[in-house]
Formats: C-alpha cells, sequence, structure tokens
C-alpha cells in the first residue's frame, strides 16, 4: 500500500517597506492600515505596540475571530477590525478613543495558510508598521499648515516692524521740527540790529 504524504511549502513575504504615519487629536479614532493578501485563510491576526509587553497584543485574531484574552488591558473595548470581514486583504484595526500614551509603533503580523491537501501552504508572517502619534486636542496640524503658519506670522511680524519704524521716523521729523521752530522763535537779533 503507498502512502500518500502532504507536502507543506513554508513561504517567506518580506515586510512592507515604509512605515505610515498616523497624526490624530487624544479622544478621536485612529485608523492603522494594514494590507495583506486577498487569498488563503488567515491563521494568525496580530496587532502589538513596540515596547509594550510581549504577552498581551493591541488586537488578537484568530480562528475568524477576535480574542480580548490576549488584549493588553489598555486597549481592551477600544480596538476593532476596520472590516470585520476582512475584505481584500484590509487587517486594518480602529482604535477608539485615544490618549497621548497610544502615540508608539503599531506592527501588524498576519500568518495565512493556503490551499489544501499536497498543496497547502503555509505563510508565516507578513509585517507592517504605522507610527502613530497622539497630540493633546487642538495641537494636530499638518505640516502645510504649520508652513503656512509659520510664513503668516513672519508677514505680521515684518509689517509690525515696519510700522514700528515709520512711527519711530515720524516722531523723530515730528520732534526735530518743533525743535527748529521753537529756537526760530526764541531767537531775538543782536541790539544793534534792532530798530529802535
Amino acid at each position: 500500500m503507498e502512502s500518500l504524504g502532504v507536502v507543506l511549502l513554508l513561504t517567506v513575504i518580506p515586510a512592507q517597506t515604509g512605515q505610515d504615519e498616523v497624526q490624530v487629536e487624544a479622544g478621536a479614532d485612529a485608523t492603522l492600515d494594514c494590507q495583506g493578501l486577498t487569498e488563503g485563510t488567515i491563521t494568525v491576526l496580530a496587532w502589538n505596540k513596540r515596547g509594550m509587553n510581549s504577552v498581551y497584543y493591541v488586537f488578537f485574531y484568530r480562528e475568524d475571530r477576535p480574542y480580548n484574552t490576549f488584549q493588553h488591558p489598555s486597549f481592551q473595548g477600544r480596538v476593532e477590525l476596520g472590516d470585520p470581514q476582512l475584505k481584500g486583504g484590509n487587517m486594518s484595526i480602529i482604535l477608539h478613543n485615544t490618549t497621548v500614551n497610544d502615540t508608539g509603533t503599531y506592527e501588524c503580523h498576519i500568518s495565512y495558510q493556503s490551499g489544501s491537501g499536497r498543496d497547502k501552504r503555509v505563510i508565516p508572517e507578513i509585517i507592517s508598521e504605522t507610527s502613530l502619534k497622539v497630540v493633546p486636542t487642538g495641537q494636530t496640524h499638518t505640516e502645510g499648515e504649520r508652513k503656512e503658519a509659520g510664513s503668516v506670522g513672519l508677514i505680521v511680524g515684518l509689517s509690525l516692524s515696519a510700522l514700528v519704524l515709520i512711527a519711530a521716523a515720524g516722531f523723530v521729523i515730528f520732534f526735530v521740527k518743533n525743535l527748529i521752530l521753537q529756537r526760530q522763535d526764541s531767537y531775538q537779533p543782536p541790539v544793534e540790529l534792532q530798530r529802535v
């Protein structure tokens, strides 16, 4: 009797290049993007934050459902999938009610299983990173807004400086003119030049 063996192929997909950057105000929701493969069965989807205890995750998904028992207490009740059906490989999460403490680099780890029988493959991990910056309310500015604000500040500063210089020049002219007039009014010609 001939035995049929199952071939298990492992394929490593390198991390996505670059790092997404997201900035939100405290209290707002932040979407952390992660794009996975569109085919295959997800065996594990895990989001973690660099520097956080590795026993816990920001979000952990396995067997077609999230596992809150593996979630760090500071993230419980605040994280959900951007698309619960994971359509098109969308593995993004939404972090609700952000705080300044949520600032950091988040990593998305995905493991897949594709095919069946002899064609079964396990794709161990795809990693993407997102840098999240949560700023106090009222302090979110894009780079363009910061440059525009800087330009406006420069224009206002130069305009005020010009006005101060004009006012100072006007004061000097007024003072000198009055001084000359006062000297002319107080001028008395010598006695021999005065008519008697």
